[in-house]
């Protein structure tokens, strides 16, 4: 009886143990998925949520399904598309300070986080204002600096067109969204970045 007792709590151990590691197995795959999820390794495989924001009642789900899947040009389109929208300036085509000035902070922020947390932090308003405050640089040698200005042609002012623009994550830092300095109906370049600056981040 005795023997019997022992070699149950045997098959117990060995079945325990099995469970535990199976379970450990799965615990290193989970691990394993996180880490690649913060050190930026499958960016868009598994996406941290991100609370979408707003004031003015957009809808920014496309935006995310765009930077998820990596479409960084159509992101960018739709991430103009947005703030023309939020400016009641589609008919001009183009945003001007007063806009800028009025946008809601709430909103700027939501297209910021999904554009930051897709690029692994390299594109997006608080990596372009990042390099505003610290580069002590005019703007048209900040521009130049992420990538919107032809250095060699820079004395002619010679913009890069919006197709030649860089939509990897390669691109230079700062290099997305262009929040509309390349909209088609005329552009105001660069120029809320000051403000920007000043107000939402």
């Amino acid at each position: 009886m005795s023997k019997q007792s022992n070699n149950l709590s045997r098959s117990d151990i060995i079945g325990i143990v099995g469970v535990l590691v199976a379970v450990a197995g799965i615990g290193v795959g989970v691990m394993t998925s996180e880490i690649r999820n913060l050190t930026g390794l499958e960016p868009s495989s598994h996406p941290l949520s991100v609370t979408l924001k707003t004031d003015y009642g957009a809808d920014y789900n496309k935006l995310q399904y765009l930077l998820v899947s990596g479409k960084f040009k159509e992101a960018d389109i739709e991430t103009t598309h947005l703030l023309l929208w939020a400016a009641n300036r589609e008919k001009e085509g183009t945003l001007n300070p007063e806009s800028v000035k009025r946008f809601s902070c709430t909103d700027l922020r939501t297209i910021d986080t999904l554009w930051m947390q897709h690029s692994n932090g390299r594109f997006g308003f608080s990596a372009q204002t990042r390099l505003w405050k610290t580069g002590q640089v005019d703007l048209e040698d900040f521009v130049s600096h992420i990538g919107w200005l032809n250095v060699s042609e820079r004395n002619n002012e010679i913009w890069v067109n919006h197709n030649d623009l860089i939509f990897e994550r390669r691109a230079p830092i700062g290099h997305l969204p262009t929040g509309g300095a390349f909209a088609p109906k005329g552009v105001w370049r660069g120029g809320w970045l000051p403000i920007l600056s000043n107000r939402c981040f």
